[in-house]
């Protein structure tokens, strides 16, 4: 794999550059410090140090920079000091104290300042040379402050460990920073180093960092940055689960990610295998052992299998543990890291390898206790041993056993690759229907069944398409069905609608009507599933209805669960939502019920996505991560955890909770689900990419995106989702015709399906899309063809949340799109965009409210009304914006206000924090609201301020008491004024 050349980005170090930083600052003001910074070879020290001197802000520091260096049985003396040192010594004029001059000349013979020589000068030589030292660094930091960074003290011999902890001592005075870099995976307990930190510790202005290794999240942006692109999920799998999150070796592991078989690059095999081969032989034979046993090995196991008595073994285990190379972990002990375990387990000779494993199968087979791996691991760790010694018989009949077992326990990647496995080997090993105790069939179905959950859709589909060919269709139809319906939800998950609805029809056909069966309640089941996937509403009310008869007359719950989950969603969708939810909740707890894995991720998911669609943010979110939890505990982390994250999001964007949403979907995208269900994860990181103007990664998650859906298919929510996107994009940067075609492609696309009452965001996107064509001087048939949109638009079926209780967001998406209409017109209303903004803030969206607000300043404008009035607008827009990130639409806003001769920040009130809302459980704008009701405001005083209608303001300020679990406006604004909402804040909103 080529990786662009460049620097490497600076991932998951952000709170100990702070420190880092915060120890400077102080230091700036005349309080000397020191800061240890400790971690593995290869985990980031030296990085972390050089961003710390490459901050801009740092300009005026006087950066001295020197290291450690090993020679023979120690290190240079000094040598930290005389590489900082030495430039500066050079390019200043002036006196020098002699001793110190000595040292940094470059001429100067090391062994003259060999600690034993110096004696021969004078026994006070040393402390006169410590003394110089600290009064350089004090003078120089006279002049700017100094950091003095000292590398790699685990190298330092006793001069440089006394030098420096002299100069961290005695600093009393002078703006010095001290940074001391170790790797704490080189000192044995004999080690001076360990003393000397000790000591070094006790002083009240030291700060130690320890670097840990990154997250898989971390690793992700990591690999990202390097291939200046997303990276992609197996790749980020191959290289963490190598580098176990170790800076260094992900960048190394990198270009050989897409060769999984390859083995180390040289230069990174040769650093570990240097720390092995410095070891006795009878400890690189125990290291051996461990690396063919696995990730962790109890102590008795290498006990029985090492070729050593047990003083020997106790020797051997306590280098290697000394050597920092094995953990103990209880009775066990383990790889500090994976590489050396890769290391050791390669040394070993083919012939060795097969007898050791060989032997670690049978005694693990007769002793299970001996492993210290889980009891369903214990079976997989057979597994591997028989399959390592070439022992394929056994292999195959382990391989079935530690499939299903890591199945029932939700351990779905290692179930799929176990059963894969013994299908591998079905046709190796003769007479295996007599060893497995399952029939190939069976075995097929279970490894679809991981496939589909882990994300391998393709996979699954095939594996199903193997198993109905090897069934007698007319001896056997109900397993046929079985396995056709299954066979119609692995379709399903993948996108392929019209290949599930045949799957799920061939099922029905095999399956005789009467009388009622689980199976066909299943099948059924299904088909109201896939109906509702693809917004066909009423087929999908019709076969989840027959779906719940059949299910209760057979007492089939998982079954009904399923149905309830269509019915649920296709209910909200028909306009009863509290009836609809109710509906989710029942399918989502007959699923904890039954606790089957599929059916509680797909209630999560839906339940949590149907509360974010009817502006029920808060409970959206909380069912979401709860279905996170869950995930993890069942093992679907990954595939559907993400999902859950993403609707998650989805939610916390609309609410303006954007830092949070962002952390969540930087975790859920480094899971790399797989197949079409990575859609919601890409799909929200573009929307708030864009949002933000962080346009080039919204266009590498848009073309992501493109990429998982068919060319001319796929679920079409999912496909006016991403037209929705590419549009908004394309406005955003001023590409008007492309979003027009972008607009009009989804118009092709839902014109004449239930699809069209999800279409007003697509509308007000055209809308806009033709209004800013016209702006920028388009042709003269863009305003015509704005007209036409909107001719088209009034013919869609009206949305149906609108008819059916007037949920806010529906409401303020038509609202907005009104008021686009009227720039489209070419007379921009001040009052629709008004009625927008009102809209937006009843619905609980600060996004699209600055949004409108901004328009309508410019319509009052344009239309040459009062700028007083225009101000409040403007002011509102910028306050929002500002809030959440949306630096486009700051642009905007400030770009205005430049041509208008506005001044946003003359009187403008302190916004308040979204830590203030946070807390209080209030969106941004019902905190604006709060703080004028701590002020003592009426409704219709705060309407006036804020420029909305006094019935908008009394429903915030009833949604406010109601959040806040009070009943009166004075409790509200004590509440308020406890939180620091101060009355000023209340002035011009």
């Amino acid at each position: 794999m080529a990786v662009p050349e460049g620097p490497s980005p600076f991932v998951g170090r952000q709170a100990q550059l702070e420190v880092l930083r915060w120890a400077c600052g102080r230091a700036a003001e005349g309080t000397p410090s020191t800061v240890v910074v400790a971690g593995e070879a290869g985990v980031g020290k030296t990085r972390l140090v050089s961003e710390l001197l490459a901050d801009p802000a740092k300009a005026e520091v006087q950066a001295l920079v020197g290291g450690c260096l090993p020679l023979g049985g120690g290190g240079v003396p000094y040598a930290p000091i005389i590489q900082a040192l030495r430039a500066l010594h050079r390019s200043s004029a002036g006196d020098w104290p002699a001793d110190l001059a000595r040292l940094l000349a470059d001429d100067q013979d090391a062994t003259a300042v060999i600690p034993g020589l110096e004696a021969r000068v004078s026994p006070t030589a040393q402390s006169r040379l410590y003394e110089s030292v600290l009064a350089l660094l004090t003078r120089l930091g006279a002049d700017k402050p100094v950091v003095l960074v000292a590398e790699d003290l685990h190298w330092a011999d006793r001069s440089t460990l006394d030098l420096l902890g002299y100069v961290a001592r005695c600093q009393t005075e002078g703006r010095v920073l001290l940074v001391l870099t170790y790797r704490n995976d080189e000192l044995g307990r004999a080690h001076p180093l360990r003393n000397w930190l000790a000591e070094l510790r006790r002083l009240p202005h030291v700060e130690e960092i320890e670097l840990p290794r990154l997250s898989r999240t971390e690793t992700a942006a990591l690999l990202s940055g390097l291939l200046a692109a997303p990276a992609d999920a197996d790749v980020i799998d191959a290289v963490y689960d190598r580098s176990e999150g170790n800076p260094l070796f992900s960048e190394t592991l990198l270009p050989f990610a897409g060769t999984p078989d390859a083995g180390l690059p040289p230069t990174l095999r040769d650093l570990l295998a240097s720390r092995l081969n410095a070891l006795p032989e009878h400890v690189r034979q125990v290291l051996q052992i461990a690396a063919a046993v696995g990730h962790q090995v109890q102590h008795q196991l290498l006990a029985r299998i090492a070729d050593l008595d047990d003083r020997a073994l106790m020797d051997a285990i306590r280098t290697a543990v000394d050597s920092q190379i094995l953990t103990p972990v209880g009775m066990s002990y383990e790889f500090r890291h994976a590489l050396y375990r890769e290391v050791a387990y390669d040394d070993l000779l083919p012939a060795e390898r097969q007898l050791l494993h060989g032997s670690l199968a049978q005694l693990l087979t007769d002793e299970p206790a001996l492993s210290a791996a889980d009891q369903w691991a214990t079976t997989g760790e057979i597994a591997e041993h028989w399959y390592a010694a070439a022992d394929l018989e056994r292999a195959l009949g382990s391989a079935v056993e530690a499939g299903l077992t890591a199945e029932s326990v939700y351990a779905f990647g290692n179930a799929l690759d176990q059963l894969t496995r013994a299908l591998e080997l079905w046709d190796r090993v003769p007479d295996a229907d007599r060893i497995v105790p399952l029939d190939r069939v069976t075995v097929l179905a279970h490894a679809a069944q991981a496939a589909n959950l882990v994300g391998e859709e393709g996979k699954a589909i095939e594996l199903s398409r193997e198993a109905i060919a090897r069934v007698d269709v007319l001896a056997d139809p109900y397993r046929a069905a079985q396995l056709s319906e299954r066979l119609g939800g692995y379709q399903l998950y993948a996108g392929h609608y019209d290949q599930a609805y045949a799957a799920y029809d061939w099922a029905l056909d095999l399956l005789p009507e009467k009388p009622p069966t689980a199976e066909r309640a299943r099948v059924r089941a299904g088909l109201a599933m896939l109906a509702m996937a693809w917004s066909r509403l009423d087929e999908a009310v019709e076969s989840s209805r027959e779906a719940i008869t059949l299910a209760r007359a057979v007492g089939a719950r998982r079954d009904e669960g399923w149905a309830l989950n269509a019915l649920g969603v296709v209910t909200v969708y028909q306009g009863r939502v509290d009836e609809g939810v109710g509906y989710l909740r029942d399918a989502l707890r007959i699923a904890r019920e039954m606790d089957s894995p599929d059916e509680l991720m797909a209630a999560s998911i839906n339940l949590g996505h149907i509360l974010g669609v009817v502006g029920r943010y808060e409970e959206s979110i909380e069912v979401c991560l709860a279905g996170v939890v869950d995930a993890r505990r069942v093992g679907l982390e990954r595939q559907d955890g993400s999902f859950l994250q993403a609707n998650a999001a989805e939610s916390m964007i609309k609410a303006g909770r954007w830092s949070e949403a962002g952390v969540l979907l930087a975790e859920a995208e480094a899971l790399g689900s797989r197949g079409i269900r990575a859609f919601p994860v890409l799909h929200q990181r573009a929307l708030l990419a864009t949002a933000r103007g962080e346009f080039s990664v919204a266009v590498d998650r848009l073309a992501a995106l493109r990429r998982l859906l068919p060319p001319h298919g796929g679920p079409d929510a999912y496909r006016r989702g991403l037209l929705e996107e590419e549009a908004s994009l394309a406005v955003w940067q001023g590409r008007t015709s492309d979003a027009v075609l972008a607009v009009e492609e989804g118009f092709a696309l839902v014109e004449g399906s239930d699809e069209e009452r999800f279409a007003g965001t697509l509308v007000a996107l055209g809308l806009r899309a033709y209004a800013d064509a016209a702006d920028r001087g388009a042709s003269s048939g863009a305003l015509e063809a704005g007209r036409l949109l909107a001719g088209r638009a009034a013919l869609m079926r009206p949305d149906p949340f609108v008819g059916a209780g007037s949920l806010p967001e529906p409401l303020a998406v038509a609202a907005q799109a009104r008021a686009e209409r009227t720039r489209v017109s070419g007379s921009p209303d001040p009052q629709a965009w008004a009625e927008a903004a009102a809209a937006w803030a009843l619905a609980g969206h600060p996004y699209p409210e600055a949004y409108a607000a901004w328009r309508e300043a410019e319509a009052v404008f344009a239309l040459g009304g009062s700028s007083d009035a225009a101000v409040v607008s403007l002011r509102r827009a910028r306050s929002l914006a500002r809030q959440l990130g949306a630096e486009p639409l700051l642009e905007e806003i400030r770009l205005l206000a430049r041509w208008q001769r506005v001044d946003l920040d003359r009187a403008e009130p302190a916004a308040p924090t979204p830590d203030v809302a946070a807390h209080l459980g209030l969106t941004p704008r019902e905190v604006e609201v709060l703080a004028l009701v701590a002020a003592g405001r009426t409704n219709a005083q705060i309407a006036e301020a804020m420029f909305i209608s006094a019935k908008t303001a009394s429903v915030h300020v009833s949604n406010i008491l109601r959040k806040l679990g009070v009943a009166r406006r004075e409790e509200a604004a004590r509440i308020g004024h406890h939180a620091g909402l101060a009355p000023q804040q209340a002035g011009d909103a």
